[in-house]
């Protein structure tokens, strides 16, 4: 009976020391947990959209991302930074804008974003860069990655950085016009300003991880090369970045799509100087 009473006690006292093992796994998580709902709302992200005339891939984009960052509990802000002129498009000039006239105070972060491309993977985040490996830079659409462009110095797509990052790689040429190249450019001057750029690694899902909504035969690419466009945009820029930028604001309204969440879209006229880069007015 003795040995009866005592195998009995046994089990109860492993049964407790199992619940509280158990309870203390879950206690922590619950605090992992906590710690990592409030360590997102600390930080808010900027997405800025370079964009011109693709009002049907702005209506997918929106909403989605809409979605896609509130279910990651991703406090954001876009802003769309439309080229309301007649020159060639100039995606670098339009993040620096984007940069200068976003107005959101509170947020500490960015997403340098083009409007065809949409995360299509569960495990897709958007951090804050340097609580993801402490890097000050997070390229998202590293060249395995991308539905379409896998050269290995590709930086383009969708890139995440922090707000003093951006300040002191200066910020974009303004002498891309036209399609192409710019964010080539901007990987110098990431690295040569001594910014630490990690990339999205660990999906098994590769090209398909995004979604690439362009359609070449509603929008071409301008890819022409005019006058002195090679020499001067297949070399490091020294001479333009946002503190040297040139444009006028003629428009700022709020765009909600599907019940997104509104958007902050900026319309601009670019300068062009045609004594520079002739090329801007083709």
């Amino acid at each position: 009976m003795q040995l009866k009473l005592n195998g009995q006690r046994s089990c109860h006292l492993l049964l407790i020391v199992v619940l509280l093992f158990l309870l203390c796994i879950a206690l922590r998580q619950s605090v992992q947990d906590r710690l990592a709902s409030k360590q997102m709302i600390d930080h808010r992200l900027l997405i800025i959209v370079p964009f011109r005339d693709r009002f049907s891939e702005l209506s997918a984009f929106l909403p989605y991302m809409s979605k896609f960052l509130n279910d990651r509990h991703r406090p954001h802000h876009v802003i769309v930074v439309d080229q309301c002129d007649s020159f060639r498009f100039n995606r670098g000039a339009l993040l620096n804008v984007g940069f200068l006239e976003h107005g959101c105070s509170d947020c500490d972060y960015m997403a340098l974003h083009d409007v065809d491309l949409l995360p299509n993977h569960s495990s897709i985040d958007y951090p804050f860069p340097p609580d993801k490996g402490g890097y000050d830079v997070l390229h998202v659409t590293p060249p395995y990655l991308h539905p379409q462009y896998h050269y290995k110095e590709y930086m383009g797509g969708i890139l995440l950085l922090t707000r003093e990052a951006f300040a002191k790689s200066g910020g974009f040429s303004n002498l891309f016009w036209g399609w192409g190249r710019e964010d080539d450019e901007f990987r110098l001057r990431l690295m040569e300003a001594g910014l630490s750029i990690g990339r999205l690694r660990n999906l098994s899902s590769g090209t398909a991880s995004f979604v690439h909504l362009h359609d070449p035969r509603r929008h071409a690419r301008d890819s022409r090369i005019v006058g002195n466009q090679r020499e001067l945009t297949f070399r490091r820029d020294r001479t333009s970045g946002m503190d040297s930028l040139r444009y006028r604001v003629t428009r700022r309204y709020s765009l909600a799509i599907d019940g997104a969440q509104p958007a902050s879209v900026v319309c601009v006229h670019l300068h062009c100087d045609t004594g520079v880069t002739p090329y801007c007015a083709v």
